[in-house]
Order: C-alpha cells, then structure tokens, then sequence
C-alpha cells in the first residue's frame, strides 16, 4: 500500500489496504494505511470511520490522531 501511496496510485492502495484489513483486522496500521489513502481518493467519511479504528486499536500512534484529525476537517 505504501508504494502505491507514494507513486500517486491512490486507488490502487486503497484495494491493497482493503485486502490488508480483511486479513488482519487487528492491525492499527492497516486502518491507518487505510484512512491515508482513503483521503487522497476524497473520501473522508471512510478515511475517519479508518483512522478512527486505528486509533482504538493502537492508541499510542500518535499519526493516527493526524490522519482522524485530517479527515474531520
């Protein structure tokens, strides 16, 4: 999802991400992965619903409280 991310194929990351999650709900940085690329493809309403389950399962990372707080804005 990474790769994708920086090479602009944001919808591409997205599917990664989605895949990612499936296989390992319990992973914060799957959602946090997640809530980023749902941003760069403007969506925001499931970029927080993302970020916002990245941060109840790994609330010590303090960049998912960025990317929640980028995707309320």
């Amino acid at each position: 999802g990474e790769l994708y991310l920086a090479a602009g194929a944001h919808a591409e990351a997205v599917a990664v991400y989605r895949t990612a999650v499936a296989q390992y709900p319990l992973n914060g940085a799957t959602y946090g992965g997640l809530a980023t690329a749902l941003l760069a493809i403007g969506d925001p309403t499931s970029a927080m619903d993302a970020a916002s389950r990245a941060v109840a399962l790994e609330p010590h990372q303090l960049s998912w409280d960025t990317i929640l707080r980028r995707a309320k804005e």
